[in-house]
């Protein structure tokens, strides 16, 4: 994955959904350059971590050397609870609390600027993650595709025909719509390269398909929703 795709358009959440990963008409979609340390591996492959703390416990050192992009409250027992956040600035942070101070017994960690965690859940759309539970990420910023590049009334819960599954589906601006052609071009091309260079280029079984493919990432209000793949 390289490239990936946020939104915080409002839009209903009435029960359990999945964003519509088929790139018909200007629906949404867009992907491991994205990820950033500490959830990336050298070769660029997603390492998910098991923890909000986790993924900005190692990057605090970064974090330090501009304006945090967010601030986020802990508990500081062995589990490391997320008690407060995102904030824009430490004041934001500590207005719930007496005096607006920080209270015992907690510690604040900073997202580095330009940088954005998400969480998923489940094994089927957290890339890398080893077992069924919460994964989280690290993510580049700027998105590939914002919520600007939607048409909000065009976002609309549906039903899959082909799994019986609820869906949503988005509708790109047209500017969004020359970007998600673009995205998926690149996604494409660089599958290809990968299975080529790994003399997979033939291969047509799932898994083959799945870890040669260029993947995007789906992200909605801080959650990655759905790592579809374009072959």
């Amino acid at each position: 994955m390289s490239s990936w795709f946020s939104s915080r358009v409002s839009h209903p959440r009435p029960g359990p959904r999945r964003p519509s990963a088929r790139p018909a008409g200007s629906r949404c979609s867009t992907s491991s350059r994205a990820f950033a340390p500490p959830t990336v591996t050298g070769s660029q492959q997603p390492l998910p971590a098991a923890s909000l703390y986790s993924v900005l416990e190692p990057v605090q050192r970064e974090a330090n050397k501009g304006t945090p992009q967010a601030y986020y409250l802990f508990k500081t027992s062995t589990s490391h609870p997320v008690v407060e956040g995102p904030a824009p600035n430490l004041h934001q942070l500590f207005l719930p609390y007496k005096g607006a101070k920080r209270p015992p017994d907690t510690q604040v960690l900073k997202v580095p600027a330009g940088r954005e965690p998400v969480q998923c859940k489940g094994m089927q759309n957290c890339p890398g993650a080893p077992k069924s539970g919460a994964s989280w990420y690290l993510l580049k910023l700027p998105p590939a595709l914002s919520g600007k590049d939607l048409v909000e009334s065009g976002i609309a819960e549906t039903v899959d025909p082909n799994t019986g599954q609820p869906i949503v589906t988005l509708q790109f601006t047209h500017a969004g719509s020359q970007a998600f052609r673009r995205i998926t071009q690149a996604e494409y091309n660089r599958g290809r390269v990968n299975a080529g260079e790994a003399g997979q280029l033939a291969g047509a079984s799932p898994s083959v398909v799945n870890r040669y493919a260029g993947h995007n990432a789906i992200v909605l209000d801080g959650v990655l929703e759905e790592t579809p793949y374009i072959d």
